[in-house]
């Protein structure tokens, strides 16, 4: 008789664990298929994939300031500013004449209005390299954000050869022209922009502006 309980007992217990084991599998095989709809629904972008790939360079080789100038770069696409600033920051501390790194700290310090910060960093560029046309373009709005017009003139015309198809440069050259009330020049700047772009509607304002 006892035989008989312990056989029954057995089976019922290895009945009970069969279903938990089911029930088990069942359990993961959902979580499995939700987690899977979630991530394709929500894949990593491309940008997040990037990251990725420099941080773990970043670990590797903590001594490359173009890992920092990469992962600032990214940074700043994603709107991140405090951290770009940090990496390019900590570009320059591994390489002081980054110019890469310069630039972009010129930029983002423009964008934030600190533009004495900005000034420094841009200028600190152009005295490595005096003929970067790209920096010269910055430190020219820059001064025009100072309304040091007369300043940014000179660094405008500096750079005309370089930019002479591109409709942003005419423009600030309209702006700085009115600015410094030559209306003429000002006049053929903002058409001139138009021809590039036709619809560069801070040029046309110009131009209506200065036929009225």
């Amino acid at each position: 008789m006892k035989s008989f309980f312990k056989k029954e007992l057995f089976l019922w217990q290895a009945i009970l664990i069969f279903i938990g084991i089911t029930s088990l599998l069942l359990l993961a095989g959902f979580y499995y298929t939700n987690q899977t709809k979630l991530a394709n629904s929500n894949p990593v972008s491309k940008v997040d994939q990037e990251m990725l790939k420099l941080e773990k360079q970043v670990t590797k080789n903590t001594n490359n300031p173009e890992v920092y100038v990469k992962l600032g770069s990214i940074f700043y696409s994603k709107g991140a500013l405090k951290e770009a600033k940090t990496s390019y920051a900590k570009a320059l501390t591994l390489d002081k004449n980054n110019l890469a790194a310069l630039y972009h700290l010129s930029i983002i310090f423009k964008e934030e209005k600190d533009y004495e910060t900005s000034l420094k960093y841009v200028k600190r560029l152009l005295k490595i390299h005096a003929k970067h046309a790209p920096a010269k373009f910055i430190l020219a709005q820059v001064y025009i954000d100072m309304e040091k017009y007369s300043d940014s003139e000179k660094v405008l015309l500096d750079i005309a050869e370089t930019y002479s198809t591109d409709a942003d440069y005419y423009y600030y050259l309209g702006f700085v022209s009115e600015k410094l009330d030559k209306e003429n020049i000002a006049l053929q700047s903002y058409e001139k922009a138009l021809s590039f772009d036709p619809d560069f509607w801070k040029a046309k304002l110009g131009v209506k502006r200065l036929n009225q």
